[in-house]
C-alpha cells in the first residue's frame, strides 16, 4: 500500500517533530497502516504540527481535507509535501522526501486513495 511504503516507512513517524512524537500528535497513529489511512483520507485538517512555529495559519476550521480522493491538488498532504500549503507547515521538516515518493503519493490520491 502507498501509505505503508511512503507515508509509514519514509520517516513520517520518526524524529522530534513527526507524527508519532509528542510534538507531532501521536494520536494520529501513523505507524499503523489502517489508522494512518483513516486519519488521512477524507479527514479534516487540524492544527499545526509545531506549536509556536511561523506557519501561515492553523488548518482547523478551514474546510481543508488531508487527502481528498481523486484530487491531489486539493489534498493538504500533497500541498504540504510540495510546500504549497495554505495553512500549517511543509512536511517533512527540512524537505527530506524525494520527488519520486511525492509522485507515488500524488498518483495514489489521483487513483482514488484506495486501501489496496
Amino acid at each position: 500500500m502507498v501509505y505503508d511504503g511512503v507515508i509509514v516507512e519514509s520517516g513520517c513517524v520518526g524524529g522530534g517533530a513527526c507524527h508519532q512524537s509528542p510534538a507531532g500528535n501521536s494520536k494520529r497513529g501513523l505507524a499503523d497502516s489502517m489508522m494512518a489511512y483513516m486519519g488521512l483520507v477524507d479527514a479534516a485538517a487540524m492544527g499545526m504540527n509545531l506549536p509556536g512555529s511561523m506557519a501561515t495559519a492553523n488548518c482547523a476550521g478551514t474546510g481543508t481535507v488531508r487527502v481528498k480522493p481523486s484530487d491531489p491538488d486539493n489534498s493538504l498532504l500533497i500541498q504540504k509535501l510540495e510546500d504549497k500549503q495554505k495553512c500549517g507547515i511543509a512536511m517533512p521538516p527540512g524537505g527530506l522526501i524525494d520527488a519520486d515518493k511525492i509522485a507515488i503519493v500524488r498518483n495514489w490520491i489521483k487513483a482514488g486513495a484506495k486501501t489496496d
